[in-house]
């Protein structure tokens, strides 16, 4: 019913902080329902939900985020693909996926 801050786990990784603007509070004003299974990290929540849920499949790895970037936000709501941060976020999140570096 309102819109649901965007709030890293204890399982997430440490470029999912480090130069992010996480005091900007990013939020998704709609959100899919999805169960983690116990192979995936839930390093992203919403309103206590999993947000970005990431793991291995085979000798790849996956990431699924649970909430489509489109609403209108009120004046003070940061949606998360207005945050700041957000392209920074993706950038680093394709690398991991990519090449299994760890980002910068």
């Amino acid at each position: 019913d309102k819109p649901q801050a965007i709030i890293r786990t204890k399982d997430a990784p440490a470029w999912l902080g480090a130069g992010l603007e996480w005091k900007e509070t990013p939020a998704t004003l709609w959100y899919q329902e999805v169960n983690a299974t116990p192979e995936g990290k839930v390093w992203l929540t919403a309103g206590g939900k999993p947000f970005l849920v990431a793991g291995t499949a085979g000798a790849g790895r996956v990431a699924a985020l649970c909430a489509p970037p489109y609403g209108k936000a009120e004046k003070e709501v940061t949606a998360f693909w207005e945050w700041r941060s957000w392209s920074l976020l993706l950038v680093r999140l394709l690398l991991w996926l990519g090449r299994g570096e760890t980002p910068r």
